[in-house]
């Protein structure tokens, strides 16, 4: 397997720990979430690789399912921080979509 098909792997496992959180998740579904989920977790996906360089003789099936993981707690934690950087800069909820006291 060469490098772009084992990049295109990684994508897409992120791509699709991402969406199956979103499946799960109280967020109604339209296109654009789901089209920002598969980009964001994509990009997480790849980036979660890169924690797995140091291991370069695990097997490459374990690299795609710890990475998926990593993407899912990143996905999580990019997640967390966007709404509390909307929260604090505008004080509007982006779950309750209501002015916050």
């Amino acid at each position: 397997m060469n490098q772009y098909e084992q990049m295109g792997m990684l994508v897409g496992a992120g791509a699709i720990a991402a969406v199956g959180k979103l499946l799960i998740g109280n967020t109604p579904l339209c296109w654009r979430t789901l089209l920002g989920t598969l980009i964001v977790g994509g990009c997480l996906g790849t980036l979660a690789a890169i924690a797995l360089l140091w291991l370069p003789e695990m097997p490459f099936i374990i690299q795609v399912a710890m990475a998926s993981g990593i993407s899912t707690l990143g996905y999580k934690l990019f997640e967390n921080t966007y709404e509390a950087v909307i929260f604090k800069l505008t004080g509007k909820d982006i779950d309750q979509d209501k002015k916050v006291p």
